[in-house]
């Protein structure tokens, strides 16, 4: 739960090295909106979010030309995905 109840956290930059977001990571996010990506290729998934609910209203921005692994993605596909310029 390394960032959990993070509530006024906007925006999170993730690292091309980080391999996996691990189970409550980012519980209590509420108020992401913005998830900045590097790896090009979608990381593991083990439930961040308390629960999904938020994931449609947070913009995924990804290297250019990987967008379609994430949007292929179960998890990280129902964000709204853009490449990064």
């Amino acid at each position: 739960e390394a960032l959990a109840g993070c509530e006024n956290m906007e925006t999170l930059t993730l690292p091309a090295s980080l391999r996996k977001l691990d189970f409550h990571c980012l519980g209590g996010c509420i108020g992401l909106k913005k998830i900045t990506n590097y790896a090009t290729t979608p990381q593991e998934v083990f439930q961040p979010f308390y629960n999904d609910d938020q994931l449609p209203s947070i913009t995924l921005e990804v290297p250019k030309g990987c967008s379609a692994a994430y949007k292929a993605d179960s998890w990280w596909g129902r964000m709204n995905i853009v490449e990064m310029e």
